[in-house]
């Protein structure tokens, strides 16, 4: 379900991991950009992902965090919805 435009969006846990960035990855120098669309549930859990964008190992460093993920729901006229989410995480070796 997309947000409805009245409804209040989820809001990600501040305790939410942030994933590990792949060795293998650090050693070549990559960087990637991953994109993923989420559903959160009604009870602020982490539902379906699909992959939009991305490429290994970072995909598989991604999903394993974001599955563990918890959001306050969305809520629409007061009641929590399921709704879609799109989330970007971005693997760079320059902080």
């Amino acid at each position: 379900v997309n947000l409805p435009e009245d409804a209040e969006p989820p809001e990600p846990s501040e305790d939410n991991p942030q994933p590990e960035y792949p060795e293998a990855a650090r050693a070549t120098g990559q960087e990637a950009k991953v994109v993923l669309k989420i559903v959160v549930e009604l009870d602020g859990s982490v539902g379906r992902v699909q992959v939009l964008k991305s490429e290994e190992p970072f995909v598989s460093a991604a999903l394993s965090v974001v599955k563990q993920w918890r959001y306050s729901p969305a809520t629409l006229e007061g009641a929590p919805i399921s709704v879609f989410k799109i989330v970007n995480i971005t693997f760079s070796l320059r902080d």
